[in-house]
């Protein structure tokens, strides 16, 4: 797998699902790998995450307003990684919002469960589709 960030000082959320289905949202924080498969559709990803309701956007509680939507939370540490779960989901997820998710072009598969991953590291994945 190929890792960019083209986003490089920008703030840029992606989409990924897990070996049981869950959704995560990883944030890069400006500086987080991405993987081309998700760049290949950044502007996908870019207008999904903008189509959440945020009320403590700007605050470290942005993660509980992605968790309400039953997301998994990464966020990129900075500046040398990992993606640091920082938010499980606080209620099931969307029925429209996953099944938008889950149209996703290429949206990734990666072989952890985010439940009970504390942290992914993306480089080592060899991922599926």
């Amino acid at each position: 797998m190929e890792l960019a960030n083209n986003f490089c000082g920008i703030e840029f959320d992606w989409f990924a699902i897990d070996v049981t289905g869950a959704i995560g949202l990883f944030s890069t924080g400006g500086w987080g790998p991405i993987p081309k498969e998700v760049l290949w559709h950044a502007e996908q990803h870019q207008q999904l995450s903008n189509q959440f309701a945020l009320p403590n956007a700007g605050t470290l509680a942005i993660w509980d307003d992605f968790a309400r939507y039953g997301l998994y939370v990464f966020d990129w540490k900075p500046y040398e990684g990992p993606y640091l779960r920082v938010a499980q989901p606080l209620a099931k997820p969307d029925g429209g919002i996953k099944q938008t998710i889950l149209t996703l072009p290429d949206l990734l598969l990666l072989p952890v469960s985010f439940h009970e991953a504390k942290y992914i590291i993306i480089k080592y994945f060899n991922l599926l589709h």
